[in-house]
């Protein structure tokens, strides 16, 4: 319960910081070497993602996650993750 506890700050610490265009909190949000998958918005490296991110701003006039469903796989010291966002 800790652990999936823990998983739903680090969402909710994501969104905080995409949602301020936060990109060094973002980063310190990763573990080395994680990939990151939005579909067809982007999907590799750390700052691949955040580049993309970069580069939508001037057409972003708001971001806001309102966090839905979070599914959460926990495997030892592994856990996967899914999250739905409006």
């Amino acid at each position: 319960m800790l652990a999936r506890d823990e998983l739903q700050q680090l969402v909710s610490a994501y969104c905080r910081a995409v949602d301020r265009a936060d990109y060094d909190t973002l980063r310190s949000l990763y573990h080395p070497g994680a990939t990151d998958s939005h579909g067809s918005f982007s999907a590799g490296g750390v700052e691949q993602f955040i580049a993309q991110l970069v580069a939508a701003e001037p057409y972003v006039r708001v971001s806001q996650h309102n966090i839905t469903t979070t599914n959460f796989t926990l495997e030892g010291h592994l856990a996967r993750g899914e999250i739905y966002c409006l």
